[in-house]
């Protein structure tokens, strides 16, 4: 199998399966700042456009009996066995996992692990300082890019720089600090690092490696860095909530999403590849992870239930309360393939035609757990309390797995057609006295 990095495991594996939109509009009222060289010297951004449904619109399908679901499996009984598993050092929260051509790279504590993709070994782990395993690397044929910070969700953990936290009992000094660094595929050996500080995950993209940025006090901004040597080539600060997202791309955008205002709402954020800030937009209610680009279309959904097609002129095309019941909030980054969008809400997976959003089909399980969803081998995944696997057409529920003990899968689960394997991470206590650990499976 050849080496992917994550982008072209978007599109090459089929995670997410997105289509790039066709440009950022130039041409539009909106004033376009000139770039910013640093985020000290930032330029005022453009008025933000807010946008609140006064009568959102919401799915067909109102009752239970047209869900399509299949009854939960342990995990011995299931399709779906472990070729192997892996404990991980560190609790609570794991990534969607990088794919490279003999390895499964994985952020967890403080260290960056190599798990080989046929035996389940670690074959090395190194230290980056700070914590890893909320971050996704960004693996190419040459480096894996990963980050390191205290970060939790929508927040920076000023508490763990004290050394708080329970897995890190076993460290003599307190973690702290950021770093994004170049690490050898091979060896795990450092080829750079820089101090920035990052909130997310990086990406490559037209040889740029890209991040969001978050200061302690409280100013925020998205970073262009060489992935040859981590040489920064521009920083733009923008005046909105800290981007805490991973970024989303346009032939020549770039587009983030923030944490919560004072409001509880939350920010898209577009910026140039050459470092200009384009617009910026508030959404109703926060959102918890990237959006998703296809077809000329931004889709992000927000923890008030609400899914948003936004155009890349800053105009939004539609948006749709997922669902009616009374726990809809969408956690999770969307997924399109063939003009249908895939999102989960809490404890349904929703399938909306990406035109208007009418909604087509929903999946059931028990808890999406705040995970991720990925679309590979004409199936749509689902990670969090169980694995579910649903045809693309709403036809049948390939499965629901249980992990053994409390469990909960994190990130989205990567299944390659190639291996014909689902790779997912969890956190897993097999009983009351027990640590909660984080397990890397490997399930064909």
């Amino acid at each position: 199998m050849a080496l992917h990095s994550r982008r072209q495991l978007l599109t090459g594996i089929g995670v997410f399966a997105t289509t790039l939109v066709a440009g950022c509009t130039a041409d539009r009222e909106v004033q376009t700042p000139e770039p910013t060289p640093t985020p000290t010297d930032s330029p005022t951004p453009p008025a933000a456009t807010p946008y609140t449904p006064t009568t959102p619109a919401t799915g067909t399908p109102t009752d239970d009996e047209d869900v399509v679901e299949t009854e939960p499996t342990d995990l011995d009984a299931s399709p779906l066995q472990p070729a192997w598993e892996q404990i991980l050092p560190g609790q609570y929260e794991l990534s969607t996992p990088g794919l490279g051509e003999q390895h499964v790279f994985i952020g967890s504590r403080r260290e960056i692990f190599a798990v080989n993709r046929d035996t389940g070994v670690i074959d090395w782990a190194t230290d980056l300082g700070a914590m890893t395993r909320a971050i996704t690397p960004e693996v190419t044929d040459g480096a894996v890019y990963a980050a390191a910070r205290n970060l939790m969700g929508n927040q920076i953990q000023e508490d763990n720089i004290d050394g708080v936290w329970v897995d890190e009992h076993d460290y003599d000094e307190p973690t702290g600090g950021s770093t994004l660094s170049a690490l050898e595929p091979t060896s795990g050996a450092v080829l750079w690092e820089n101090s920035l500080p990052i909130s997310g995950s990086p990406v490559l993209d037209n040889d740029q490696l890209f991040i969001g940025l978050a200061t302690l006090d409280g100013r925020t901004g998205v970073a262009s860095v060489h992935p040859a040597d981590g040489s920064v080539n521009w920083k733009v600060e923008v005046d909105t909530p800290e981007v805490f997202s991973n970024p989303s791309f346009s032939d020549d955008c770039i587009l983030f999403t923030t944490g919560p205002d004072e409001a509880g709402d939350s920010w898209v954020v577009s910026v140039s590849q050459a470092g200009e800030l384009r617009w910026t937009r508030r959404l109703e209610g926060e959102v918890w992870n990237e959006l998703t680009v296809a077809d000329g279309v931004a889709y992000a959904g927000t923890d008030e239930g609400v899914l948003y097609a936004i155009e890349s002129d800053n105009t939004v095309n539609w948006s749709r309360v997922v669902s009616d019941a009374p726990r809809n909030a969408i956690h999770t980054t969307p997924a399109v393939h063939n003009g249908v969008v895939y999102v989960s809400a809490t404890n349904r997976l929703f399938a909306l035609d990406a035109e208007d959003g009418e909604e087509l089909w929903r999946g059931g399980y028990t808890d999406d757990a705040r995970s991720g969803i990925s679309i590979s081998g004409g199936m749509v995944h689902v990670g969090g309390l169980e694995i579910s696997s649903f045809d693309l057409d709403g036809n049948e529920a390939k499965w629901r797995i249980d992990l053994p003990g409390s469990a909960g899968s994190f990130g989205a689960p990567l299944y390659d057609e190639h291996d014909e394997a689902i790779y997912t991470g969890a956190c897993v206590k097999i009983d009351n006295f027990d640590w909660y650990e984080h397990t890397l499976y490997r399930l064909e």
